[in-house]
C-alpha cells in the first residue's frame, strides 16, 4: 500500500502526538511506501519561519525534515 501524509500526519507522526490514532499509525507503520509532498515540505518550513509552528529544533528545519524521513523511510 502507498500513502501519501499530509502536513499534520508527518508531524504528528514524527513527535508522537496523540492526534494522530493508533489506526493511522498502524497504516503508516505497515505501508509499503509513505509519501510526503513538497507542499507539505514548503508549509512546514514556511510556517516555521513565521513563527506558527514550534518544533523545537536546533538545527535547520530541513534537516529535521530529511533526518525524520530518512529515519522512518518516507519517499
Amino acid at each position: 500500500m502507498r500513502l501519501l501524509l499530509d502536513t499534520h500526519a508527518f508531524l504528528w507522526f514524527v513527535v508522537d502526538d496523540k492526534r494522530l490514532s493508533p489506526d493511522a499509525k498502524k497504516l503508516i507503520g505497515d505501508a509499503d511506501e509513505v509519501l510526503l509532498s513538497w507542499a507539505s515540505i514548503w508549509e512546514i518550513i514556511i510556517k516555521n519561519s513565521l513563527g506558527q509552528l514550534k518544533l523545537g529544533v536546533e538545527g535547520s528545519v530541513i534537516s529535521l525534515i530529511q533526518d525524520e524521513m530518512r529515519r522512518n523511510s518516507f519517499d
